[in-house]
């Protein structure tokens, strides 16, 4: 067999991976530093670069990301606010010494074995997400990462060490949130509420003082940040995706009452803002607006529920209507008052209401459009004089 170039180098697994074996966890990262090259080594392995600000390559057979092993140096705000020094002479354990967690700071070579500076396997075994140096206060984005890493591994028993928490709650009142990416926010975001235990995540966040700088259109609600945590908890045991739990945090910090609202501009440009995907924004302001009457619909008029299916898609859409049903379930009130096998029964039945049928029986013009929603409205009125 022949080797690969990429044999030749003096490269070391880090972060994730190794973190992540070491306990028996499921990982799709893999991430290699290389000790004593240069960028153009790494060219002539194999490697490609990518990036602006340090020598990174991606293997494009594997998709391995590779970095040269570097030093770092604070020189302005924010996570892009470092002078970054890569070079030959730069040994492993600089490199490693430089990471946020001591979790996150162990290698491993090719036999296997370890190199562990900062005792991340010790902390690995006491279930401790703690920081390596102060230089930690340096990156704000750590206090996100952090965040999610207590996230993704509270079900393992992980909890983040008191000093490191205290380090978090002093970058969240320097001001130093505030230069973090809008997409830099929503990734680490977005990645955290996909976690079994997304709602760790804001619980966190809000530990440090950071969600208020962070959501700020979330905790300026009446609603209490706990009663949010306890929405996405309910959230997290039920399997909902990401795009929901966020969803669902809006709609909750939102305390819509029991008709659809249209008042929740706040909520649209946190979206906005944040930049999140077009179908998270549209799932969140549906949810926000007509959550509460797919919840509770027979507290509606004939009128008003037509409407929220209208307006929420899901007189279009079964798989929309049963998204936000799904939703609903989880928000606090009004009490739900419904079995949503009722409203998708209805979605049915008003998906097979034919507007041919209503041309062959000689309608036209405007009255095709009057007599369709006639006959919607008769269907709809059916259910809510079952109840």
């Amino acid at each position: 067999m022949t080797n690969s170039p990429l044999d030749a180098l003096n490269r070391y697994r880090v972060g994730g991976a190794v973190r992540d074996r070491l306990l028996g966890y499921p990982s799709n990262e893999t991430d290699w530093v290389v000790v004593g090259a240069t960028p153009e080594q790494l060219v002539a392995a194999g490697l490609t670069p990518v990036g602006r600000d340090f020598p990174v390559f991606i293997d494009p057979a594997s998709g391995d990301e590779y970095a040269l092993a570097r030093t770092e140096r604070k020189s302005g705000h924010g996570y892009h606010g470092f002078n970054f020094y890569a070079a030959a002479d730069v040994t492993l354990e600089q490199d490693l010494q430089r990471r946020d967690l001591t979790v996150n700071a162990i290698a491993e070579d090719a036999n296997g074995e370890l190199t562990d500076p900062c005792g991340g396997v010790s902390d690995l075994q006491h279930r401790l997400l703690r920081h390596i140096s102060p230089a930690f206060c340096e990156d704000p984005l750590r206090v996100l990462r952090v965040a999610r890493f207590a996230a993704r591994y509270h079900h393992l028993g992980f909890t983040v060490a008191p000093q490191t928490l205290a380090l978090m709650q002093q970058i969240s009142a320097s001001g130093e949130l505030q230069y973090l990416s809008a997409e830099r926010v929503w990734r680490e975001t977005d990645r955290a509420l996909g976690e079994r235990d997304g709602a760790i995540y804001v619980q966190t966040l809000v530990q440090c003082g950071a969600f208020e700088k962070l959501f700020a259109e979330l905790a300026g609600s009446p609603v209490k940040q706990e009663q949010l945590c306890e929405t996405l908890a309910a959230a997290d045991r039920a399997g909902h995706n990401s795009a929901e739990k966020f969803a669902l945090l809006c709609a909750r910090a939102s305390d819509a009452g029991c008709t659809p609202r249209s008042d929740n501009h706040s909520i649209e440009q946190l979206c906005k803002r944040l930049r999140t995907p077009t179908k998270t924004r549209q799932l969140t302001l549906q949810l926000c607006r007509f959550g509460p009457a797919l919840r509770a619909p027979h507290s509606l008029s004939a009128e008003q529920l037509l409407a929220a299916l209208q307006g929420s898609g899901g007189l279009k859409s079964a798989d929309k209507l049963a998204q936000l049903l799904h939703c609903a379930a989880r928000l606090p009130q009004p009490p739900l008052a419904t079995d949503s096998e009722q409203l998708l029964t209805l979605q049915q039945s008003l998906a097979q209401i034919s507007i041919a049928d209503i041309v062959a029986a000689g309608a036209s013009g405007q009255e095709i459009g009057e007599t369709l929603y006639q006959r919607q409205l008769e269907s709809v009125q059916a259910l809510l004089e079952s109840h």
